[in-house]
């Protein structure tokens, strides 16, 4: 018996030996900073994955936005440009054509006159421009002189079939009926 129990005594400590650099070594602070320092290295990989993503999504919501502002800045050079032609319209409509004063110093027959020195026919009267005139309300009002019921009632009254009716008004065989059921039950 004493030898079980110095056997035991001795393999217990072994294992007491064995378990202090196993448990040493994974719960050593050289260890423990390696692991560290591997999470930390994951998460910037991460992080860097993450940045690129979103540096991306910024990059292409950027290039949609600068054609956006593209289209409007032609769509604003478009209108400015469309102003200025309906305000040099309506000066030239609104302001009466004055000519030029001739110099004294040139001829009439000058061989350095230019092809606009013509002369140009000056109408006292404002151009007009025609411009659809606006449908006016009438001062009559239009009522219909038979409604479709009352036409419908006349024809069988006539003594004219329901389905002549309704291919003469241009309704239905039940429109027809309907109204004729109608007209029966409030006499």
């Amino acid at each position: 018996m004493t030898f079980t129990a110095v056997f035991l005594l001795l393999l217990n400590i072994l294992l007491f030996i064995v378990f202090y650099y196993i448990l040493r070594s994974r719960f050593s602070e050289k260890r423990i900073l390696r692991d560290i320092r591997q999470e930390v290295d994951r998460l910037l990989v991460d992080l860097g994955r993450e940045a690129d993503r979103d540096v991306a999504l910024l990059e292409s919501r950027i290039a949609s936005l600068r054609s956006l502002i593209d289209e409007a800045d032609r769509r604003t050079a478009l209108a400015g440009k469309e102003t200025e032609k309906r305000r040099q319209v309506a000066d030239i409509i609104s302001v009466p054509y004055e000519p030029p004063l001739p110099t004294p110093s040139a001829a009439p027959h000058a061989p350095s006159a230019t092809l606009h020195s013509q002369p140009v026919v000056v109408r006292d009267e404002p151009v007009v421009i025609y411009t659809k005139p606006a449908p006016r309300p009438s001062s009559k009002t239009f009522l219909p002189t038979e409604t479709t019921r009352d036409k419908v009632v006349d024809l069988f009254q006539k003594g004219f079939s329901s389905d002549l009716i309704a291919s003469t008004l241009s309704l239905s065989l039940g429109e027809v009926e309907l109204i004729l059921d109608m007209n029966n039950s409030s006499m």
